[in-house]
């Protein structure tokens, strides 16, 4: 046997104890940057398959969605809005004024002025992650209960010039506490930005294509787009459908005598004092030549024939300017019909044919009468 001394260590039971607790330590570190590392895979995966989406988002209602619903469930957001920078409303004109708005742009925030936005960016700007301040960061979330804890802003520019920002909140504290996700939120901004521009111009697209060049409001084929939508929502919602068929008198007169130029500023003029009388959920069409039709949701035939009579009576009563200083009076002629929800259920496929037939026959019979007066057809 030999006497040299052995070489392995020996190591009493407390010793012992210290290394099975320090090695289990490790293995839970491993087990854990593991679990990490898949998440951030999935998570990596679920991005990659919703940023697919997003490029392929033909309108901006498409693009919100997303955004709003499943980007928000997938990453299990508390709190999700868009800011866009708009300071002489054309954006929000845009946006809202194809599609009724209601429920569906929540968390769509409007901005009249710049500054309130950049200032909350270091220059040039990048995502923001912190605590939420009350008086800081209140208008871009709004409405929240409870108040975030902490949140992430993240800027959103096209050409160097900042467009808006998509905003973050949560409940945890630690969720935007830090720097971990700053690249990430990076490329996120990056994809957004360039999603956004695309479908803001879809939207000016389609917008060229629905709109009435003269006077700048829809034209017919939107209108007939839109007059099916609205009977059906007055099917859904039980509530009824009031249309306006108004057309000038004797504007051939007009264009004989002072010629085409001065009746297309007629027509214009026209065109903006009806859009005075009307809500912003209300739909104002150029029919034709110079007949409009204006749909009024949520409206009775009572309603519906005193709109139509302050129209009446403020074009009556208006100077349209000529060249020069001549001026000359033009009246109108409107006719007024109501769809009833009953009749938008029972004759759905016709219903809205029999509205706008309606409303017209009011209108010829206003005309008979004498012209520059109101005609109600009643409800249908």
């Amino acid at each position: 046997m030999s006497d040299r001394p052995s070489t392995a260590p020996s190591f009493g039971i407390d010793e012992y104890s210290l290394l099975l607790e320090e090695n289990e330590r490790l293995r839970e570190q491993m087990r854990e940057l593991l679990r990490q590392a898949k998440e951030n895979e999935g998570k990596k995966r679920r991005f990659d398959q919703l940023e697919l989406q997003l490029i392929g988002a033909e309108s901006f209602a498409e693009l919100f969605s997303l955004l709003s619903h499943d980007y928000r469930s997938t990453f299990k957001l508390e709190y999700l809005s868009l800011a866009l920078i708009d300071p002489r409303q054309e954006l929000e004109t845009l946006i809202t004024s194809t599609d009724s708005p209601a429920k569906k742009y929540q968390g769509l925030i409007f901005l009249p002025h710049p500054q309130k936005l950049t200032t909350l960016f270091p220059f040039p700007p990048v995502p923001w992650l912190g605590a939420y301040q009350p008086r800081q960061h209140y208008y871009l979330f709004p409405g929240c209960s409870p108040e975030p804890a902490s949140i992430a802003l993240l800027p959103l520019k096209r050409r160097e010039n900042m467009i808006g920002s998509l905003n973050l909140g949560s409940t945890q504290p630690e969720r935007y506490a830090n720097d971990g996700h700053v690249d990430f939120l990076s490329h996120l901004c990056s994809v957004v930005s360039m999603c956004l521009e695309n479908t803001l111009n879809h939207e000016r697209l389609k917008k060229v294509a629905l709109t009435d060049p003269l006077t700048g409001i829809f034209n017919r084929g939107f209108f007939d787009r839109r007059v099916k939508d609205e009977v059906s929502r007055t099917h859904r919602y039980g509530q009824p459908l009031t249309c306006l068929f108004c057309d000038l008198d004797h504007f051939k007169n007009i264009n004989d005598q002072w010629g085409h130029q001065a009746g297309d500023r007629v027509l214009r003029e026209i065109a903006g004092i009806i859009n005075t009388h009307l809500r912003r959920s209300d739909i104002f069409a150029r029919y034709g030549g110079e007949e409009f039709v204006v749909l009024l949701p949520h409206t009775d035939s009572s309603a519906g024939r005193e709109i139509a009579e302050r129209i009446r009576k403020n074009i009556a009563g208006h100077d349209f300017k000529l060249a020069g200083s001549q001026a000359i009076r033009v009246t109108i002629s409107i006719g007024v019909a109501t769809l009833r929800s009953e009749t938008a259920e029972r004759e759905r496929p016709s219903a809205p044919e029999q509205l706008i037939r309606a409303a017209d026959q009011a209108l010829l019979e206003a005309k008979e009468n004498g012209r520059n007066q109101v005609v109600g057809a009643g409800n249908i």
